[in-house]
């Protein structure tokens, strides 16, 4: 504690001075010193990270919070939220501009021009969809919007999104499961198809990961599912040809 006979402010600045003072000596004689084509080692839960350390860092960072707000918000379990391909996300986010990077992700959170938000920020009257005037338009709705424009832009999407899948070589039992518990998640009904039973644990994951959020998400997909697909292109080998 400062002598109360002894300023505080004067204490600050001795305190200031001494500490300008070192550094010059700081910077020339460095305490740390660099191994030759050897990072320090860091060590995370008995795993040492000796190669891309950046992106582990960030990962141990970050990664328990973004999961965390995921459970929060699906209000599901860590187990679900575990389920997705985060990895090939991360792959795909890096592909697109960063422009789309910041759309899909205000998309996914709900926090972009629909009715909720355009009327908070005094863009709009109401929060009501303009095409077919339900009462609020939330981020789900967009893609669940029942006006004949909105129905035909979905199932032209997701016949563009066949013809990518079938380019890229991937099996016919997947696209048909996909296409299938797309639509009938737009139109909440029951999907009626068969599915393979090598296909069932895939599907059942993606079930619990909810199959609109793979929309939003950009891909918030099964890692069971890419999985089964890598399999068949695998088994069907097209070099020329890549997978998910």
């Amino acid at each position: 504690m400062p002598n109360r006979h002894y300023p505080s402010w004067r204490l600050n600045v001795e305190v200031d001075a001494a500490a300008k003072g070192h550094l010059p000596i700081a910077m020339a004689s460095p305490r740390h010193y660099l191994i030759e084509y050897k990072p320090w080692s860091i060590w995370y839960k008995d795993i040492k990270m000796s190669t891309n350390i950046r992106k582990d860092i960030y990962e141990i960072v970050h990664a328990y919070n973004a999961k965390t707000y995921w459970e929060s918000a699906r209000h599901t379990s860590r187990e679900i939220v575990n389920l997705v391909d985060w990895e090939g996300i991360d792959t795909s986010m890096k592909e697109v501009p960063r422009h789309q990077n910041t759309f899909v992700t205000k998309h996914v959170v709900g926090m972009c021009g629909i009715g909720k938000f355009l009327k908070r920020w005094k863009e709009r009257e109401t929060v009501e969809c303009p095409q077919c005037l339900t009462p609020v338009e939330d981020s789900v709705h967009v893609w669940r919007c029942p006006h004949p424009k909105a129905s035909a832009l979905w199932y032209r999407s997701v016949d563009n999104l066949m013809i990518w899948m079938e380019n890229i070589n991937t099996s016919w039992d997947i696209m048909d499961a996909v296409q299938t518990y797309l639509h009938s998640w737009m139109t909440d009904t029951s999907p009626n198809v068969d599915i393979p039973e090598d296909l069932l644990s895939a599907i059942s994951a993606q079930d619990m990961i909810d199959w609109g959020v793979s929309l939003k998400a950009g891909c918030q997909m099964s890692g069971q599912l890419l999985n089964t697909d890598t399999t068949h292109f695998s088994a069907h080998s097209v070099p020329e040809k890549g997978g998910w």
